[in-house]
């Protein structure tokens, strides 16, 4: 794994884009929104679907820096934005530049002022990033390197300002480490270098908050070291957690989510001992905490050991292993049998959208034939789950092999009618402006087209109400994608996108492929097998062989 996209992924985690460390702090779910520790059996999907897994959540976002303890309110400085304070030409240069920083900070800034710009940083930061507007994406990640810059230096100051009290020193060595993680965040490699330094420098702190923000991150950088394949890993990282729960304490959110995210990669690389003994950490530390949230969330995290084996099989899978399906079932019904609950029923509905995208279709139909005979009956929420998993495989499976016969309109660009997509194969991810996630496959589809030009075309199908100005948000983000959507699409008081239930869309992001015919020919989730079933495709139709 490259060194960055591991810092990257580790310092979403806490510290990382926050200083509170207390049990208020929110754990943010994938679409953005703030989730309770515990799964809520009413979250649905675009088809109406509950989430797949259940599992937790292991990439929470932190809030902003927030210690009114230390720090005035911007309406006793006088409020302020940060990026106002930035002067030309410079004035100050920094000591360690972790990129080309080409505007400095204003000289003589207080050691208060400093303070209230650390704690509006974040809050630019994300109004920069997430704010609709005009634009471009390259344009808003600018700034928000800009701001990421402007805070590094302002932590720097604060740390060593001569007049800043011990615990404002402390709050800008917290900021420091977060300057950097957000640069490293934002493509800055250097950075990312700069913060294991620095980090292993302030974990001897005297400032146990300090102390657990640096321990937060060296957590990070080892896991990047297990990911990587170094034999001394997993062993570093089990003490590494043991130093965190002896200086953390047991009402820290962050401190949970790191120990979970190492209990899980430890399992999932063939690690059982020690990812046990993260996970006993994990409980002993936060399983008793006074806070039942707090303790019911441990108990979510820890993971259950009962997952681990399954787990091997299916991350074996998605890197195209073959896997034995008389293990697979054993597999599965040991599961039901020894956690019988909705948490395995979401994780295993999950693995079959997996499998039916990957070379091993007939895992999910042993999975879809063991939930069913167990739950064909139950009234539960658990065989309500089940009972809509069914529906939506066999909705899939009605579509394949039959033309696209949906009436469209343009939503985006040129094509409004089947009869236009016809000469292509046609890549149409299926998306929404509410979900996130159904976004993520849209770059690695372009990219396909760019490569066929001639054979290969992406249209977007969208799930939005008809009263949404899909449009509008389309172009306030820099979306160039040609899009279409229902005649008449669900309005807001239907919580189901006809389409995306009409073609079976799971709780993952998916396309639906046409052939130059405009027949389905694959639906997919995820972009396991995409490539290859795309060249099959634009060959078979050059008369080069078969679909």
């Amino acid at each position: 794994m490259p060194r960055l996209f591991a810092v990257a992924a580790l310092l979403g985690l806490a510290i990382l884009a926050g200083c509170n460390s207390s049990s208020e702090t929110d754990v943010v779910d994938s679409d953005g929104q703030p989730t309770p520790p515990l799964p809520q059996e009413d979250e649905t999907d675009f088809a109406g679907r509950p989430s797949p897994t259940g599992r937790p959540n292991n990439n929470p976002v932190a809030p902003p820096i927030s210690d009114t303890a230390m720090t005035p309110s911007p309406t006793e400085q006088g409020g302020g934005d940060l990026l106002d304070q930035l002067a030309e030409p410079p004035e100050l240069e920094l000591a360690q530049p972790p990129s080309q920083a080409t505007e400095q900070l204003k000289a003589n800034l207080s050691p208060d002022r400093l303070a209230v710009l650390l704690a509006t940083a974040d809050r630019e930061m994300e109004m920069a990033l997430t704010m609709q507007s005009d634009a471009s994406q390259q344009e808003r990640l600018a700034q928000a390197k800009k701001i990421a810059d402007a805070k590094l230096q302002a932590a720097r100051r604060l740390a060593s300002h001569p007049d800043a009290t011990p615990e404002q020193m402390t709050l800008g060595k917290r900021a420091e480490l977060q300057g950097l993680s957000h640069l490293a965040q934002l493509g800055d490699l250097r950075s990312a270098e700069l913060l294991e330094d620095l980090a292993s420098e302030y974990v001897r702190s005297e400032s146990d908050d300090l102390k657990v923000d640096s321990q937060l991150v060296l957590i990070g950088f080892g896991l990047e070291r297990l990911q990587n394949g170094d034999e001394q890993a997993a062993d570093d990282l089990v003490q590494l957690n043991r130093e965190l729960i002896e200086i953390t304490s047991d009402q820290n959110v962050m401190a949970i989510v790191a120990m979970a995210q190492a209990r899980q990669w430890l399992a999932k690389l063939d690690h059982p001992a020690e990812s046990d003994e993260v996970r006993r950490m994990i409980l002993d530390k936060f399983g008793a905490s006074s806070d039942p949230n707090i303790s019911a969330m441990a108990a979510q995290y820890a993971g259950n050991v009962k997952f681990d084996a399954i787990d091997q099989l299916v991350a074996k899978a998605i890197e195209g292993q073959t896997i034995n399906p008389t293990r697979w079932r054993e597999a599965v019904e040991t599961l039901l049998r020894e956690a019988p609950d909705l948490l395995s029923v979401r994780y295993l509905c999950g693995t079959t959208l997996q499998f039916e995208s990957g070379n091993q279709p007939e895992l999910a139909d042993i999975t879809y034939e063991i939930l069913e005979q167990r739950f064909a009956d139950d009234a539960s929420a658990m065989g309500q789950d089940v009972q809509l998993a069914l529906e939506l495989r066999d909705a899939r499976a009605e579509k394949i092999g039959q033309p696209m016969d949906v009436p469209l309109r343009s939503i985006y660009g040129t094509v409004g009618r089947i009869e236009q997509m016809q000469g292509q194969v046609v890549l149409m991810p299926f998306w929404s402006t509410r979900f996130e996630d159904s976004l993520q496959l849209i770059p690695t589809l372009q990219k396909l087209e760019s490569e066929f030009p001639d054979d290969v075309s992406v249209v977007g199908m969208n799930l939005d109400p008809s009263g949404d100005d899909v449009r509008g948000w389309m172009s306030k983000a820099g979306l160039e994608l040609p899009t279409v959507a229902l005649q008449q699409n669900a309005d807001e008081s239907v919580k189901v996108s006809p389409v995306a239930r009409q073609f079976g869309m799971g709780g993952r992001p998916m396309t639906v492929i046409l052939d130059r015919q405009g027949i389905v020919r694959k639906i997919l989730f995820g972009d396991q097998n995409l490539r290859a079933t795309v060249e099959a495709l634009v060959l078979a139709d050059a008369g080069q062989g078969n679909p």
